[in-house]
């Protein structure tokens, strides 16, 4: 009856700890204009590790996204929040991105060295 106890409880100790773990959730993705590249948005963040927060992520159309990994050509991190986060492509390389709530915002910010990936331009600012 006591190895059956165990296993129960190591089972159930093992879900609880499942349950805590990290979120890679998609959101959104907003194509470029030209339909080349997407903006694709991501809740990402381990519950025990690190803070949550809303990856952007700068990448092909073809390709996916995931959440702390280099795949984007470009990308940033936002916070986790309900406030609106406004992104808009002002033209097929240049992507805005605004946060209202938030006056130190992109709290992260990357671009990819790879000279064989388009450049991508990440503007940051209040207006449209």
């Amino acid at each position: 009856m006591k190895p059956l106890f165990r296993l129960v409880v190591s089972c159930v100790l093992l879900s609880g700890l499942a349950a805590c773990g990290c979120v890679d959730e998609y959101v959104d993705a907003l194509p470029s204009p030209d339909g080349t590249l997407k903006a694709e948005l991501r809740h990402c963040g381990c519950s025990l590790t690190t803070y949550r927060r809303t990856q952007v992520t700068v990448l092909e159309s073809s390709r996916k996204a995931e959440c702390m990994a280099s795949t984007g050509i470009a990308g940033f991190d936002a916070p986790f929040d309900h406030a609106p986060l406004q992104l808009h492509w002002r033209s097929n390389d240049t992507l805005h991105a605004s946060y209202p709530d938030y006056p130190d915002f992109p709290q992260t910010q990357y671009s990819a060295g790879d000279p064989a990936r388009p450049k991508v331009k990440l503007v940051f600012g209040s207006e449209p």
